[in-house]
């Protein structure tokens, strides 16, 4: 074989190679897209008291990961336990204000009955005297005397019944519906509730960062002390749209992280530097996972396999999550 036959040979191989690789990296491209343009998104929680006061302990620490409804910081409590001494003491008083009314209630309906008995009394004499005057077997001086007895005693039936109306809207038909029951058990839930905000409680898991707090600090209302980053992340990756044409809603999805660096300088405060994220594959806790994310980094580098349902090269390494296309996605 010649030389120019084995170098024809070469440039036809080649040729070929490349056309292979060429088929292979357009079939890949609209099979199994891979992008690096991809970023692991951790929500971050701004956390703030919602009570002032001076704190008093602080049972955490930057960069330390903790579980959803632990303490982050404690504020003095002893001004809401005061608070939730003195709502009890209201409700103690309107409750034996409630006990004076039904003492007085009771009087006034005992004297409505009186009242009662006495203008039917005074009715039937008033009756009997007025027939007795048609006959004039009765003089008009004593007519006169019980008519103005019976008027007068109707006059102290309706004093008496709008007294103990009176009471009877003072008291409450019942102690759902009396006021002062109402406002002071409503003030003990509202110190009872201010009570509970002296413990600030992480919301959810995730890693404490930006701690500025610590014991001596007075807290306020609102005012930012620390951070949570989530351990849930969302992977937001861009591809192009040709890419996704046989993409479907659902498709599954490797994805792999790169490492998270952080470089100090002279303007970063030791306190926003991450703590490196311990796990190699990372999902949201929406999606399946095989090892949990701890989040290091509020957000992160990563790389997006998507595996086409007729494809079956996608990564063990990492654990498939769903592909969701956003909105601006055709």
């Amino acid at each position: 074989m010649t030389p120019d036959q084995i170098f024809a040979r070469w440039v036809r191989a080649s040729l070929l190679l490349f056309a292979l690789v060429f088929v292979y990296f357009l079939a890949a491209d609209l099979w199994m897209p891979l992008t690096p343009q991809s970023r692991v998104m951790h929500p971050v929680v701004r956390v703030a008291p919602q009570v002032s006061g001076q704190v008093v302990s602080v049972p955490v620490s930057d960069n330390q990961h903790v579980q959803a409804g632990e303490v982050l910081f404690r504020i003095d409590p002893r001004p809401y336990e005061l608070a939730v001494q003195q709502a009890q003491l209201a409700l103690e008083a309107a409750e034996r204000d409630n006990a004076g009314y039904d003492a007085s209630l009771a009087a006034a309906e005992a004297d409505v009955r009186a009242a009662q008995v006495e203008v039917n009394e005074l009715s039937r004499e008033h009756d009997r005297l007025s027939t007795l005057l048609a006959s004039r077997n009765v003089s008009q001086q004593m007519y006169d005397q019980t008519q103005s007895r019976y008027q007068s005693a109707q006059s102290a039936l309706s004093s008496a019944k709008a007294r103990a109306e009176q009471l009877r809207v003072q008291r409450g038909l019942t102690d759902e519906d009396n006021l002062r029951l109402r406002q002071a058990r409503n003030d003990l839930e509202r110190a009872e509730l201010n009570l509970g905000y002296t413990e600030v409680r992480a919301q959810e898991a995730g890693i404490v960062s930006n701690l500025q707090v610590k014991p001596g600090t007075f807290a306020s209302v609102g005012g930012s002390l620390a951070a949570l980053v989530s351990d849930d992340a969302d992977v937001i990756a861009d591809f192009r749209e040709k890419s996704l044409v046989h993409m479907q809603r659902g498709e599954a999805a490797a994805v792999g992280l790169m490492p998270c660096r952080v470089r100090s300088s002279p303007r970063m405060s030791p306190r926003w530097m991450p703590v490196p994220n311990k796990a190699s594959c990372c999902l949201t806790a929406r999606w399946p996972r095989r090892k949990p994310l701890t989040a290091g980094c509020a957000m992160r580098s990563a790389s997006v396999f998507i595996c086409n349902w007729r494809s079956r090269h996608c990564s063990a390494s990492c654990p498939p999550v769903r592909a969701r296309p956003s909105s601006s996605t055709p």
